[in-house]
C-alpha cells in the first residue's frame, strides 16, 4: 500500500486530512464527493482504518471496474449490512448462488414478463393516483404508489394494510445501514443497543408480512413471488430473500426518481406542457398506452434521462478487489473498496456540457448506450440493475398519467434537501401544489 501511496500519479488523504475527509463524508456526502473529484482527480485514495477505498471517476475506469474486470470485484463486506433484512439476495449475494439467482431471476424482467407487469402498472396508477386539487408532499404520494405496485407486481398482493409499517420499516432501516456502512465501528445486531433493539422489532415485522403473503400466494395474477414458488428452481427461504430485496430496491428507487421528476417539473412548468402535448399526439389516454407507444415519447423519455443523470436513485456504487489488480495504470491491493459515483461522473463537464443544468432535449438525439459509462444511473456489467426496464416503464407511465391529470408547482419557500440513503432521497420531502386540468 506504501507504493500506491507513493506513486505521484495517484493523489489522495493522509494523517488527520484522511479523518478531515472520513468526517465530511459522514455528514454531508453528496458534496464530499464532488469536493474530492475536484481536489484529487480522477483517482483518489484513501485508506482509512480498516477500510482502504479508491474512489474512481473516469469513465474508463469505472468500465474496467463494473464490466471488463468485474471477475476480479465482488460487492464488498460493507454490503454484509443488508443481509439482516435481504439475506443472499441478489443485492448481497456472490459467486455461484449470485449466479444462479440472476439466471432465475432475469426470467422475471425479460419483456413478456414486463408487458404482463405494465397492465398492473396502469391499474394501480389510474387508482391509485387521483388525488383532488391541493397541496401534497408527492414524496409520501409516490413512496405509496411505488410499493402499491411493488406489491401487486413482486407479491400479486395488496399490500395496502402492510404499507405503513413497511414504508417505516424500510425508511428506517436503510437510514441506520447507510450509518454503519459509513461508520469505522458497529456493535453486532445482536449487541442489545436500543437501536439494534429497534432493527430487530423491524426486521421480525417484515418477515411475519413476507411469511403471510407466501402462506397465501396469488392465484391467477402474474406476479414474481408465484412464478417463483412454481418454478421449484429455488428453496423458500431464497424466494424469501429475492422477493424482499426487489421490495427495497424496487420500490424505493422508483418512488425517488419521481420525486426528483416532479421537481424538476415545477421548476421548469414548459416541460409540463411539452410532454403533455406529446401524450395527445400519441392519440391515446396515459392508461391506454402500450410500451411500443414509448418510441413516440421521446421528450418523456428525456426528461427521465436527464433527471437521472442529475440525481440518481443510487448515487454511488462499491466494489471490492477480491485479487490484486491494475487499475489506470496504478497496482491496486486485495480487499480494497472501489467507489464508483454516477453522482460525480454523470456532472462532469468534460462529459456534458453545461453539467449542472438540467437540460432534457440533450437526450433526445444522444442515445443511452449500455456501454457508456459517463451515464450509469443503473450501473453497469453483469450486476447491473436487473430491474432497470421496469423501473423506466413504471417512471414513463406514472409520469405521463401526473400530466394528463394536473399541472403543479412548488409550494410557495419550499426547497428540498437531497440526502444520500443508499438512494437519493429529499430529507424534507416534496411538497407540490397540484391542480387539475
Amino acid at each position: 500500500m506504501e507504493a500506491i501511496l507513493e506513486n505521484k500519479q495517484l493523489q489522495g488523504a493522509t494523517g488527520i486530512d484522511l479523518y478531515r475527509w472520513g468526517f465530511r463524508i459522514k455528514n454531508n456526502p453528496l458534496k464530499t464527493y464532488v469536493d474530492m473529484h475536484e481536489t484529487f482527480g480522477d483517482m483518489v485514495w484513501m485508506p482509512w482504518p480498516g477500510k482502504t477505498c479508491l474512489f474512481v471517476y473516469h469513465p474508463d475506469l469505472i468500465s474496467y471496474v463494473l464490466k471488463e474486470n468485474h471477475v476480479n470485484y465482488t460487492k464488498g463486506g460493507q454490503y454484509d449490512e443488508l443481509k439482516p433484512l435481504l439475506g443472499e439476495g441478489l443485492l448481497t449475494s456472490e459467486g455461484e448462488l449470485w449466479r444462479n439467482e440472476r439466471r432465475v431471476m432475469a426470467k422475471q424482467f425479460h419483456n413478456p414478463a414486463i408487458e404482463d407487469y405494465t397492465k398492473i402498472i396502469l391499474d394501480v396508477t389510474s387508482r391509485k393516483l387521483n388525488m383532488p386539487s391541493g397541496e401534497f408532499d408527492m414524496a409520501i404520494v409516490f413512496n405509496r404508489l411505488a410499493l402499491d405496485l411493488a406489491g401487486q407486481i413482486f407479491f400479486g398482493a395488496d399490500v395496502d394494510q402492510f404499507s405503513e409499517s413497511i414504508s417505516e420499516g424500510l425508511t428506517y432501516e436503510m437510514e441506520k445501514v447507510n450509518e454503519r456502512m459509513r461508520s469505522a465501528l458497529n456493535f453486532p445486531l445482536a449487541f442489545p443497543t436500543p437501536e439494534n433493539m429497534k432493527r430487530r422489532k423491524i426486521l421480525k415485522n417484515m418477515d411475519a408480512v413476507v411469511a403471510s403473503i407466501m402462506k397465501n400466494p396469488s392465484e391467477g395474477k402474474t406476479n414474481v413471488l408465484s412464478s417463483l414458488m412454481k418454478s421449484g428452481e429455488i428453496p423458500d427461504k431464497q424466494i424469501r430473500d429475492e422477493v424482499l430485496t426487489l421490495l427495497m430496491a424496487g420500490h424505493e428507487t422508483t418512488s425517488n426518481l419521481l420525486t426528483w421528476i416532479t421537481w424538476y417539473l415545477s421548476l421548469y412548468p414548459s416541460w409540463q406542457t411539452e410532454v403533455r402535448e406529446e401524450l395527445k399526439l400519441t392519440g391515446k389516454k396515459a392508461s391506454e398506452l402500450t410500451r411500443k407507444d414509448f418510441v413516440n415519447l421521446p421528450k418523456l423519455r428525456a426528461v427521465i434521462d436527464e433527471t437521472l443523470r442529475l440525481m440518481p436513485p443510487v448515487p454511488a456504487f462499491a466494489r471490492m478487489t477480491m485479487k490484486p489488480d491494475v487499475i489506470g495504470g496504478i497496482d491496486v491491493p486485495a480487499n480494497v473498496t472501489v467507489v464508483c459515483q454516477p453522482w460525480v461522473t454523470q456532472r462532469d463537464g468534460r462529459w456534458w456540457k453545461d453539467p449542472l443544468a438540467w437540460t432534457p432535449e440533450r437526450f433526445i438525439d444522444r442515445p443511452v448506450l449500455r456501454d457508456d459509462c459517463t451515464f450509469f444511473p443503473f450501473a453497469r456489467g453483469p450486476r447491473s440493475c436487473i430491474g432497470e426496464e421496469l423501473a423506466r416503464t413504471e417512471t414513463v407511465l406514472i409520469i405521463a398519467k401526473l400530466v394528463e391529470l394536473y399541472e403543479w408547482t412548488l409550494v410557495p419557500g419550499f426547497v428540498p434537501e437531497p440526502v444520500h440513503h443508499l438512494t437519493l432521497q429529499s430529507k424534507n420531502g416534496m411538497k407540490i401544489l397540484l391542480k387539475t386540468v
